[in-house]
């Protein structure tokens, strides 16, 4: 398992290293640009050429369902008030997400999860899960 963090708009290795980051609705990943859009009443996050979406399909966020180019995926949180996620493929558990109360998302990810789907499924997780919040004084 790999070890990474959200903080903020960039993923980032045990070694601090910038696995990928976001700007401008764009999540920039090894080399790729994936533009993104988010839906507008219910939670759902694509990329603008549809190859990539995650969604809600009921009525609340406890569980997503992803495709990401014909895989697919459950994001389902382990306790329905808790906002600890794991990843899942039919052959088991792929990553797992722990927001944190800093507002950083830890993940774990099995290498078996391609780079890309990883990248965008997290930030998925950290968009529903650990929304950026403003301090206002």
């Amino acid at each position: 398992m790999q070890h990474w963090v959200w903080d903020g708009d960039e993923l980032l290795a045990d070694d601090g290293s910038v696995i990928a980051h976001v700007s401008d609705s764009v999540l920039h990943v090894d080399g790729q640009r994936v533009p993104l859009e988010r839906g507008r009443t219910r939670f759902e996050l694509t990329s603008t050429d549809g190859s990539m979406r995650l969604r809600q399909q009921g009525l609340t966020v406890t569980i997503l369902h992803a495709d990401c180019e014909g895989r697919t995926y459950v994001l389902a949180r382990r306790n329905p008030w808790r906002k600890r996620r794991d990843i899942s493929t039919a052959t088991g558990v792929v990553a797992e997400i722990r927001p944190q109360l800093s507002g950083k998302v830890e993940v774990r990810r099995d290498v078996a999860l391609p780079l890309l789907d990883a990248v965008f499924l997290t930030w998925g997780c950290v968009l529903v899960d650990a929304p950026q919040r403003e301090t206002r004084i």
